[in-house]
Order: C-alpha cells, then structure tokens, then sequence
C-alpha cells in the first residue's frame, strides 16, 4: 500500500487530462455538451405559445380540461388517453368546426401527441392561441408516456 500516493497522483493527472480535453474540445465545437438547445425544446416552444407544459401527475390533475389528441385518427383509433377527443394536426379546421362547443365551454385545454419528438401537439397549441383560446396546457409525455406508465395509474386519475 505504499504505493497509494503514487495511484491517487496518477488518478488526479488522468482526470486534469480528461478536463483538459473536454475544455478543449468545447472551444473547438463551441458548445458545451451539456447544455441543451431550449429554443428548439418542446415545452419552450409551448409556453411561447402561451401555454403550460404538465408532467404525467398535471395531466391527471387537469380532470376538468378538455383533452385533445393531436395524432392522426388512425393513431387515435388504436388507443388514446381515456376522455381525449381525436383532433388530429393534420385536419385541425375540421377538428375545430367538429368540436367548437366543447372547446368554447372549456375550462382547460390539455393537448398531447406521441411524445416530446413530435410536433402535432405544437401546431394544434398554435392553431388555438391563434383563435383566441387560453388557458391552454401542452403534455409533452404524450401518448407513448401514458401507454407506459398506465398500469400503475389509479383507477381514480384516469378519469
């Protein structure tokens, strides 16, 4: 063990070598590895639109929002959150005529589509600031985080 000194000296130059590289590598690239490009993340580009983005817990305790589902209606037809109307991106002027009276009355509308990598969501969230509505909530989980974690959901938050 007494050449402990001499590992611990070792150890310490690896790690001043691997800090120095990475240093060196983010001047060359400049952009450091770790910090991400918020302009272009999903729940920024929601709240530029004027709405709030819920996690998993926010979309169960939005029991009084109307849910849309922004993905296509086939997608919808093979499955969809429990009380989602189907309002695909695609056809959101149709989507809009067929549920104006539900979004009119509406206390909440929570939209979503298959998860943080689509941007379904995020048109439909244009398309309705851009009519007026407020009070408008983006899940980015979507549909792909709900499917997942749904066997361990409480009868109760499904709704």
């Amino acid at each position: 063990m007494k050449d402990f000194p001499a590992i611990l000296r070792c150890a310490a130059g690896l790690v001043a070598v691997a800090v120095a590289a990475a240093v060196a590598d983010n001047c060359v690239r400049g952009a450091l590895p770790w910090r991400g490009d918020w302009e272009n993340h999903a729940e920024t580009k929601a709240r530029a639109l004027g709405a709030k983005a819920v996690t998993l817990r926010g979309l169960l305790d939005a029991k009084e929002a109307l849910r849309l589902d922004a993905r296509s209606r086939a997608a919808y037809d093979a499955g969809h959150i429990p009380g989602a109307l189907s309002f695909p991106a695609a056809d959101r002027d149709e989507a809009f005529a067929e549920h104006a009276a539900a979004l009119s009355g509406a206390r909440g509308i929570l939209v979503y589509c298959d998860s943080p990598a689509c941007d379904e969501a995020l048109q439909v969230l244009q398309f309705l600031a851009s009519t007026g509505l407020t009070n408008l909530l983006y899940y980015a989980g979507g549909w792909e985080e709900y499917a997942r974690e749904k066997e361990s959901i409480a009868p109760e938050d499904a709704r």
